[in-house]
């Protein structure tokens, strides 16, 4: 399928141009520590600092070379805002490129450009998790484009590595989804190339784990099956409802409530016109498994894991683009007023990120992090450092990546 761009595909762009550009501040929640260090990374390239760069490769190490290539070159400030202006258009192109693989007809594309504008500003994105939301954008396109063919050789090892070095599970999702994939085409040529460029990757990876001792240890939640899974759904509820983050500095009234219940709703009919479809297409279509497999790690998973926190939460957005392939008609029954949803939601957006700013100017207190050993500390200490252009200060940063101090 050749790839076209409409009108409203431009819009919803423009939109996210316009909204990174529009705020000196976006309300992100790890954003200003990966931000600082990699500033601190482009001032180590200038030989103002001293910084550690460890021996293994790890799987997260892409956010901190760009944006700190940036910072190299242009005013910081800037730097972060062209990154989040590119890694927001491959989150939203990639997850629109995804879905249209699977509905390429124009009355379908309608309804998919703003479902892909809406999850590109979800809870990942907030969260601030620069590496992750940059991986998930790549890994959609990388799914879309293994629709159409299978890579070579080369493509499909620097695809693999790229991942990889985005994030980790960036690479486990396009990983595991092309396994699946191409085992159920029983595909064994295109297996046997997909394992030879993995096996490089994966021996990368095994090295990063034996060298890289952990923060955190492995936890394992002591719970009923029956209590862990009412947790496990109630994360799904608070990763998936628009924009959970807002909550320390703009409570939800209830008309943000009645909002994400109407969005929930919608996703519980989507929810069950593709159960319906899945009996009838699953022999013919790995995209049932797909989602059985993952809604399977999400709950298997632990709650924390090698410095990564509720890891299950990272499955959910791929696991609701999937069930999206299958139950997008029930949303072209409200065609009409989909549009409106969408602008309703996205105010839920503007209106807490100009509280935001002007919390910052004011210092007012926003955002307090939990106190725990990796991130005590708000937002405002790392950017009045940044504009102060003070490098000494040394703030504690996510030691998670390729530097510590």
């Amino acid at each position: 399928m050749k790839w076209k761009v409409n009108f409203h595909q431009l819009v919803y762009l423009a939109i996210i141009v316009g909204y990174i550009l529009s705020f000196k501040f976006i309300p992100m929640q790890d954003f200003p520590d990966w931000f600082y260090q990699s500033w601190l990374f482009s001032g180590m390239l200038q030989e103002k600092i001293h910084l550690t760069i460890h021996s293994y490769i790890a799987p997260n190490i892409t956010t901190t070379l760009i944006l700190g290539g940036l910072c190299y070159f242009i005013p910081p400030f800037i730097a972060a805002k062209c990154f989040l202006i590119l890694v927001s258009i491959f989150l939203y192109t990639g997850i629109l490129a995804f879905l249209r693989q699977f509905h390429p007809d124009e009355s379908d594309t309608k309804l998919l450009i703003p479902l892909a504008f809406l999850w590109t500003f979800n809870f990942n994105f907030f969260h601030g998790n620069l590496s992750f939301i940059f991986s998930l954008g790549l890994c959609f396109h990388a799914i879309a484009r293994l629709q159409k063919n299978m890579p070579t050789y080369f493509t499909l090892f620097l695809t693999h590595f790229i991942l990889y070095a985005t994030h980790f599970f960036g690479w486990f999702l396009y990983s595991l989804t092309t396994l699946i994939h191409l085992a159920w085409k029983k595909d064994i040529n295109n297996i046997r190339k997909f394992i030879v460029s993995f096996s490089p990757v994966m021996i990368i990876f095994l090295h990063y784990l034996y060298t890289k001792e952990p923060i955190t240890p492995t936890q394992i939640p002591h719970l009923s099956f029956l209590k862990l899974c009412y947790e496990k759904c109630g994360l799904i509820f608070f990763i998936l409802k628009p924009f959970p983050t807002f909550r320390d500095i703009w409570p939800e009234t209830l008309w943000i409530k009645g909002l994400n219940l109407v969005w929930f709703f919608g996703y519980g009919l989507m929810g069950i016109y593709a159960v319906k479809l899945a009996k009838d297409i699953f022999r013919k279509d790995e995209r049932p498994l797909i989602i059985i497999v993952l809604i399977f790690l999400y709950f298997l998973m632990p709650l924390e894991t090698h410095d990564v926190v509720r890891p299950g939460e990272r499955l959910l957005l791929m696991i609701l683009c999937y069930i999206t392939t299958l139950g997008i008609p029930v949303f072209k029954k409200i065609d009409s007023g989909f549009t409106w949803l969408v602008g309703a939601s996205f105010l839920m957006i503007l209106i807490p990120t100009q509280k935001f700013n002007e919390a910052m100017q004011q210092n007012a207190p926003l955002m307090p992090y939990k106190k725990s050993a990796h991130n005590p500390f708000t937002a405002r200490p790392y950017y009045r450092a940044i504009e102060n252009n003070n490098m000494y200060q040394r703030l504690p940063f996510f030691e998670t990546g390729f530097l510590s101090k």
